[in-house]
């Protein structure tokens, strides 16, 4: 009896060993998946590639995504996008690969707001975060009263004590807005990196554009970012 117990706690303590240890790892590969909402008070996501990890297992992600899009039209609704994800464990790193084709954000309306990130990968307080980035013809477009724009697109962050690396390649990217008050940004290497660690950016970008109509409008570009 006393050895059927131990040999059962045993077998347990290997399957949470194994559990905790182990990477989660997905390959997506995604054509074509659209949201839509017309009315008051709307809230849209999307996120991709997912992934997360636990204590001591890492992340990662393969994505692949083309024609990928989100529009909205009323009051005060709000649109996301994400795509890379992954996240990771408290001890282990995380990582995503991603091409990306033909990704829009359309809003019509008063007080909407849209974001879109793209490579995401996060990590945790002493792991890594490492963004691979191929995106091209992506799109936000805005028309109305006191909306807000953004795009990021490298992404990667990295835990308190790790350091964060993105490799970027991007072409034809879009933002566009009429009315009053609008504010667009857009970012493209980001990395961020830890408090005591680094962050490192790669970089090739051509094609990028904002444009604004209307009256107490901001827009920003940035590109090479890391921000530690």
């Amino acid at each position: 009896m006393k050895t059927m117990t131990k040999t059962a706690i045993a077998a347990a303590i290997a399957l949470m060993a194994t559990t905790a240890f182990a990477q989660n790892q997905t390959n997506v590969k995604l054509d074509g998946a659209k949201q839509n909402q017309s009315g008051l008070a709307n809230s849209q996501s999307m996120d991709v590639g997912n992934a997360k990890g636990s204590l001591f297992a890492g992340s990662k992600t393969n994505v692949n995504a083309k024609n990928l899009s989100q529009s909205q039209s009323g009051l005060a609704n709000t649109q996301k996008m994400e795509i890379g994800n992954a996240k990771s464990g408290l001890f282990a790193g995380a990582e995503s690969n991603v091409k990306v084709d033909n990704l829009k954000q359309n809003q019509s309306g008063l007080a909407n707001s849209q974001q879109m990130k793209v490579g995401n990968a996060e990590a945790s307080l002493f792991s890594g975060a490492k963004s691979n980035v191929n995106a091209k013809n992506l799109s936000q477009s805005q028309s109305g009263l006191a909306n807000t724009q953004k795009m990021e697109i490298g992404n990667a962050k990295a835990g308190l004590f790790s350091s964060a690396e993105s490799n970027v390649k991007v072409e034809n990217l879009k933002q566009t807005q009429s009315g009053l008050a609008n504010s667009q940004s857009m970012r493209i290497g980001n990395a961020n990196a830890g408090l005591f660690t680094g962050a490192k950016t790669n970089v090739a970008a051509k094609n990028i554009a904002q444009s604004q109509s209307g009256l107490a409008n901001t827009q920003k570009i940035n590109v090479g970012n890391a921000d530690n």
